[in-house]
């Protein structure tokens, strides 16, 4: 019997790649697949980012309308309830801020632009009697002319430095 040489040769360049190109194919559909899977992943993020974002948007909305809402209140009843017992404005006033976190203060300005009434004057002593028309950033003179103009309560920009300390 005799044995062809052929038989013990190394495998064809066919079968000898088989292996790399199912292992490169393997690898490119693993990438792909990976890649759809990040992007997907990232649209999901981006999503939850801005649903979050809106809710606490709106949510900072509220808060902000609710003082304000609240400061119309004792605005509203100025002439009537405290023009001539500033005493029970202090009280209401007091009773605002102590039920609805986020005031610094709640101020009553004068006509002539000086604020008179401070609650709680405890850490705001700094701003009793200060004329607003001294103030100086532009955007509180603005509020406070809008103020006068709507005769409503105004608010300033989200950041001012106060004359108290603080922002």
């Amino acid at each position: 019997m005799t044995i062809s040489i052929r038989e013990y040769d190394s495998p064809s360049w066919g079968q000898a790649i088989r292996p790399a190109l199912a292992f490169t194919i393997a690898t490119v559909i693993g990438g792909a697949l990976w890649a759809i899977e990040e992007s997907s992943h990232r649209a999901q993020m981006r999503l939850e980012i801005d649903v979050t974002a809106e809710q606490a948007g709106r949510r900072l909305s509220d808060w902000i309308g609710d003082r304000m809402n609240l400061s119309a209140y004792l605005a509203a009843k100025w002439e009537s309830d405290y023009a001539n017992n500033s005493e029970r404005y202090r009280r209401d006033a007091a009773q605002i801020v102590q039920m609805f976190p986020g005031y610094q203060a709640i101020n009553w300005i004068d006509p002539e632009w000086r604020i008179r009434l401070v609650v709680p004057l405890e850490g705001n002593e700094l701003v009793q009697d200060v004329n607003l028309h001294d103030y100086p950033l532009t955007e509180v003179r603005d509020a406070v002319a809008r103020a006068i103009e709507t005769r409503r309560p105004t608010r300033t920009p989200a950041f001012i430095n106060l004359i108290q300390g603080g922002k």
